[in-house]
C-alpha cells in the first residue's frame, strides 16, 4: 500500500492497525518510505512478519513498535520474540503448520502474548475440521486446559486489537458469542452476531448475498511458446540455484547443486526431486516470465498449474518438462483461471476458479470432489505434499526467506537481490 493510500485508512473508526509489516528489511535499514507508514500507524497496533530474524535485526524491528508476529516456526524463534514484547500469533494453516511446535511455550503466565491463526489454511478444512475452534480442539488434546485455550483464541485476540466492548460476556459488551455443546468435543452449536443467531449445528440462518462474477477473463497474456519455458545452460557454471521444500513449512532452504543438462539447457533431474518452475505475468501482456528449479515435489511426469501465486498472483506451474509446463499454463490461460493438473499434455484434473482467476463461485461442497481429484491426481504422478497447489502458490511470495520464484525472476529475500539460475553461490 501506498503512503497516500494509507494515510486516508489508517484513521477510519474501523481500521484497528496496520497488518502483517512484509517490508522487514525495510524496517531494518531505514528505508523513509517503510519508516513513515510506521510513524503513521504509530498509535495503533502493527502487526509483523518477520521469518527467522533475529539479534540485532529483529530488535531493529521491534523498535518501529510492531507488536506481534505469525511467523514463528520454532521454539527458539519465538521465545525471542515473546522476549521482545511481541505477541505470538500461532499458526496452523495448510502450507505452514507451526501449532504443536509452539504450545509447549504456553503457560499461564505468557498466554496473555498468544493468539491463534489459520494463515493459508484450506476451504475444505475449513468445512470438515472447522477453523480457530479446530486449534482450540488441538491445544485441549495436547494437554492444555480449554478454559486458557479459548482465552487465547477469543479474549486474547480482542484485547490486542483495542476491541473493548467484545471478549466478555456481560452488559455492555457486544453479544457476538458461540455457543459450544460442551468443553471436550467444543463443536460449535451456535453463533450470534450482535445478540442475532445466525448459524446453528453448522446451518446458517441467514440468506447469503449472492457473488458478483466480473465478465470477462482477468487474464492478459500472450502466446506461450516452448522455447521461452527452456532454461539455457552456462558452460562455465556448473551448478544451479534450487527451492528446497521443507515439509509443513513456508519457509524454504537454498540448495545449490549441480547441474542437470542436456542439449545446451538445464534441465528437470526426477531422479534428484527436482524439477522446472515457471511463474508468467497474467495481467498486463508483458510478456515477462521467471524460470527456476524446486526441490520437494516428487512429480514423476507432468505438471501441475495456478493463477493462485501470492501476493500478486501470477501462473505458477511445476512440471518435468517444458512441454509440461507449457499444457499446463495454456489450460489455466484458455480458461481465465483454474487449478489444474496435466497428464500426457491434456487436462486430467481441474479446478474452476471464474472470479478474477483466484476464486470460486461454488459453495465448498460443490468443488469437494474437483480438489479431491486434484489432489489424488497429483498424488499418483508422485506429489507426497497434502495440498500441492498451496503449497505451489507460497514459493512465489517473496516476503518469506530465502529463495522464491517471481515473474522476473528468482530473488534472494534476506539480500534483496535477484538470484540467476546458474550460480556459484547463493550467499
Amino acid at each position: 500500500m501506498e503512503v497516500k493510500a494509507l494515510q486516508e485508512l489508517i484513521n477510519h473508526e474501523r481500521i484497528h492497525g496496520l497488518a502483517g509489516v512484509m517490508n522487514y528489511p525495510g524496517i531494518i535499514y531505514r528505508d523513509p518510505v517503510a519508516l513513515e507508514k510506521m510513524r503513521m500507524a504509530r498509535s495503533k497496533n502493527i502487526d509483523g512478519h518477520t521469518p527467522r530474524r533475529s539479534g540485532r535485526d529483529l530488535q531493529a524491528y521491534r523498535a518501529a513498535r510492531i507488536r506481534s508476529d505469525h511467523e514463528c516456526s520454532s521454539l527458539q524463534e519465538a521465545r525471542e520474540k515473546l522476549r521482545l514484547g511481541m505477541s505470538a500469533m500461532i499458526r496452523d494453516g495448510n502450507a505452514a503448520k507451526n501449532l504443536q511446535d509452539l504450545l509447549y511455550l504456553v503457560t499461564p503466565l505468557s498466554s496473555r502474548q498468544f493468539m491463534f491463526s489459520s494463515d493459508g489454511r484450506h476451504p475444505l478444512d475449513i468445512h470438515d475440521e472447522e477453523h480457530i475452534n479446530f486449534m482450540i480442539k488441538v491445544a485441549v488434546q495436547s494437554g492444555m486446559d480449554s478454559s486458557l485455550a479459548l482465552q487465547i483464541a477469543s479474549l486474547n485476540a480482542a484485547r490486542y486489537f483495542g476491541l473493548k466492548d467484545h471478549g466478555t460476556i456481560a452488559p455492555g459488551f457486544k453479544a457476538n458469542i458461540i455457543v459450544l455443546d460442551d468443553r471436550e468435543n467444543l463443536w460449535v452449536k451456535n453463533v450470534f452476531k450482535d445478540g442475532r443467531m445466525m448459524a446453528e449445528d453448522r446451518r446458517i440462518l441467514v440468506p447469503l448475498p449472492s457473488p458478483i462474477i466480473p465478465k470477462g477473463s482477468a487474464m492478459r497474456m500472450r502466446d506461450l511458446s516452448l522455447e521461452r519455458l527452456e532454461i539455457p545452460a552456462v558452460p562455465e557454471i556448473d551448478f544451479i540455484g534450487i527451492i528446497g521444500l521443507i515439509p509443513d513449512q513456508i519457509v524454504i532452504k537454498p540448495l545449490l547443486l549441480p547441474a542437470k543438462t542436456s542439449e545446451g539447457r538445464a534441465v528437470a533431474d526426477i531422479s534428484r526431486n527436482i524439477l522446472v518452475m515457471a511463474v508468467i505475468e497474467m495481467h498486463r501482456t508483458t510478456d515477462i516470465m521467471g524460470l527456476g528449479f524446486v526441490q520437494g515435489f516428487g512429480l514423476k511426469s507432468d505438471a501441475l498449474a495456478t493463477p493462485v501465486a501470492h501476493d500478486v498472483h501470477n501462473i505458477a506451474v511445476v512440471g518435468t518438462s517444458p512441454r509440461d509446463l507449457l499444457c499446463a499454463a495454456q489450460a489455466v490461460i484458455c480458461v481465465g483461471g483454474w487449478l489444474a493438473m496435466v497428464k500426457d499434455e491434456k487436462v486430467k484434473a481441474n479446478l474452476p476458479l471464474p472470479i478474477a482467476g483466484l476464486l470460486s463461485d461454488k459453495h465448498i461442497r460443490e468443488r469437494e470432489e474437483s480438489i479431491d481429484l486434484l489432489n489424488y491426481n497429483a498424488r499418483q504422478i508422485g506429489c507426497p505434499l497434502r495440498n500441492p497447489f498451496m503449497t505451489l502458490s507460497f514459493l512465489c511470495l517473496s516476503v518469506i526467506p530465502e529463495l522464491k520464484l517471481k515473474d522476473k525472476d528468482m530473488v534472494n529475500v534476506n539480500r534483496f537481490d535477484v538470484v540467476p539460475v546458474a550460480a556459484r553461490n547463493l550467499a
